[in-house]
């Protein structure tokens, strides 16, 4: 600046030296103002370079957003759709068994949200095919009990002959011989005695010898034939006798077999027909009590296809046609993400409003959270729900299951709480801070958060009441003083990365007129080198969490520490976060801390002191 007032001041007086003496005085003149209109334009330029550079005082960040924090009512409320239903239902299911893979048929069915009493009927199932089952098994039925009957006269006759035998033929034959016995021991007898006078009259020459030998014979012939008959008797009482008791018994057990297994088919076929008329009958099915029709309509989250009661309709075993449901004990049941489900838990407060009943506010309350996400489909969002039920304390008869529901659980509730909003938060390495204004300039301040929402967060260290922040703390992050983390350790993916790099020289503090650097100071410096390798800790974060080595992290894959520093790595929204998009999400951070974890870069050309 001073060298172009040199030059300027030449100038004139070159110019003055041309002039004759007689002019001289007007041209001092001249060339006193010119100099002081010079010094002047010199100065503005001055000033106003400063103030661009320096910050003017009382004048704004153009991109820099105000906002004062205030105390007011704090609501931390989780907001989900639902819909209703009853805690307590009387499900009508399918009993008839299925003769198919695809089920029976429905025939008829009454109208949903009909009022129905105990015994009315709800459901016609076909029975057609279940009717010409019947007709089949009554002839097979009928041919069992005639092979009963057979088999059942077949056991009684063997019994009949074993006491037969026993009490008349084998008498009869033992009989029939010992009178044999009898007869033979008779002629025996006779013989002898004739063999005996024989042989007197022998004697005395009355008899010729072969009337003794013929008298001798007969002796011996009726020996023999009684010898035959005791053996024949002895025979029937100690072989034959028990053969044929061996063989009655042994026909009398197959019969019995034969009776026992002709009863158990006759009794098989027999169930088999008395199911298949339970079955048919089954195949109407009437209402256990009183209450409202409700169908039990059914979506797959998995395979997409859908179940709707109507006639035409193919339903498996056991399963639930229509619900008949408590009026009295009406509840909710909602669908939460799981990066809010820690915040919800039984007991808390919640109100509904039905989107039939307008603005029309419930109150309730949380009965139940599962412990376990909800299905999902193949190709849902990787964001798991969790089912919550909430209980309406008073239904009233217009609540009707299935209707559409707004369900706001009150999480939390502060009267008095100094709060900012979400957006004025910045997290730097462990901590959170915002960007306060000190007077003229902001200043980086830690705080200490007590409850937060979707929109503000409660302070309970770090802020006052009337204190100025940035909502958009991020353009003032490059000129503030924020702690040095590249000493400390960064924790990624739950596995700890520390650095060896030196610290780094404290930010100043920028004025509120703009982003330029104080007179003679250094830029910040440019992203650093050294410890922090952004690749390295990449490619640790998925060394250690992808489980599926699909190359990308899924929600359940991402630990819960880190859920909330990674929430902003989904670039394309798809649900997972892949290398590139995290090696963004460190470029980006490392970019804004100034070369976070690694030694400072250059510095830029400070201004004119």
């Amino acid at each position: 600046m001073a060298h172009v007032v040199r030059r300027h001041r030449r100038h004139l007086l070159a110019r003055g030296n041309r002039h004759p003496n007689g002019a001289d005085r007007g041209v001092r003149g001249v060339s006193i103002m010119s100099v002081l209109a010079v010094l002047v334009v010199v100065a503005a330029l001055a000033t106003g370079g400063w103030m661009y550079l320096r910050g003017g005082r009382g004048t704004t960040l153009p991109d820099v957003i105000p906002y004062k924090a205030e105390r007011g009512p704090f609501r931390h409320d989780v907001v989900e759709r639902g819909e209703v239903e009853s805690s307590r239902n009387i499900e009508v299911r399918c009993e008839v068994k299925s003769r198919n893979s695809s089920g029976i048929a429905i025939i008829d069915v009454v109208d949903e949200g009909t009022h129905v009493q105990e015994g009315d009927v709800l459901i016609r199932f076909d029975s057609s095919a279940l009717e010409q089952e019947l007709v089949q098994q009554q002839i097979v039925c009928n041919s069992a009990e005639a092979t009963e009957v057979e088999a059942r006269n077949t056991f009684e006759s063997a019994e009949i002959a074993k006491k037969e035998y026993i009490e008349g033929t084998y008498h009869q034959e033992e009989q029939q011989i010992q009178s044999e016995v009898f007869i033979a021991e008779e002629n025996l007898r006779r013989a002898q005695e004739y063999l005996t006078y024989s042989e007197r009259l022998a004697a005395k020459g009355y008899v010729t010898a072969q009337q003794l030998e013929g008298d001798r014979f007969a002796v011996e012939k009726a020996r023999t034939e009684l010898d035959a008959a005791k053996t024949r008797l002895r025979v029937l009482q100690e072989y034959t006798k028990v053969r044929m008791l061996k063989q009655l018994d042994t026909d009398i057990k197959s019969a019995e077999a034969k009776w026992k297994s002709a009863q158990s088919s006759f009794a098989l076929e027999k169930s088999k027909l008395d199911e298949i008329e339970s079955q048919i009958k089954k195949c109407t099915v009437q209402a256990p009590q009183a209450g409202q029709v409700v169908y039990a309509n059914e979506q797959s989250s998995r395979s997409g296809s859908e179940f709707i009661v109507e006639p035409g309709a193919m339903v498996r075993e056991q399963q639930t046609v229509i619900k008949l449901p408590d009026p009295e004990l009406m509840q909710v049941k909602t669908k939460i993400s799981e990066s809010r489900i820690t915040n919800v838990r039984q007991g808390m407060p919640a109100s509904i409003r039905l989107d039939a009943f307008g603005d029309e506010l419930l109150k309730g309350e949380v009965t139940r959270v599962n412990e376990y996400p909800e299905p999902s489909s193949w190709y849902s969002s990787q964001v798991k729900e969790y089912a919550a039920f909430v209980r309406i304390d008073i239904p009233g008869s217009r609540i009707r299951p299935g209707l559409t529901s707004e369900v706001t659980i009150h999480v939390r509730k502060i009267e008095d709480a100094l709060q900012v909003p979400v957006q004025a938060i910045h997290e730097h390495g462990a901590k959170f801070y915002v960007m306060v204004r000190n007077g003229e300039a902001w200043e980086a301040r830690e705080i200490v958060m007590d409850a937060t929402n979707d929109k503000f967060a409660v302070i309970s260290q770090g802020l006052s009441e009337g204190d100025v922040v940035a909502l958009n703390p991020r353009v003032l992050v490059p000129h503030v003083d924020l702690p040095e983390i590249s000493r400390q350790s960064e924790v990624a993916g739950g596995v700890q990365i520390s650095s060896d790099a030196p610290p780094e020289t404290p930010r100043r503090r920028v004025a509120s007129g703009g982003e330029g650097g104080g007179g003679g100071g250094g830029g910040p410096g440019g992203a650093g080198g050294g410890g922090f390798n952004p690749q390295q800790i990449v490619n640790t974060i998925f060394a250690n969490n992808d489980a599926d080595g699909d190359g990308k992290l899924s929600s359940s894959e991402i630990p819960a520490e880190q859920a909330g520093r990674m929430a902003g790595a989904d670039a394309n929204g798809d649900g997972s976060v892949d290398r590139q998009e995290l090696m963004q999400m460190f470029q980006r951070r490392a970019a804004e801390g100034g070369g976070q974890g690694g030694p400072r870069g250059p510095g830029g050309q400070g201004g004119p002191r």
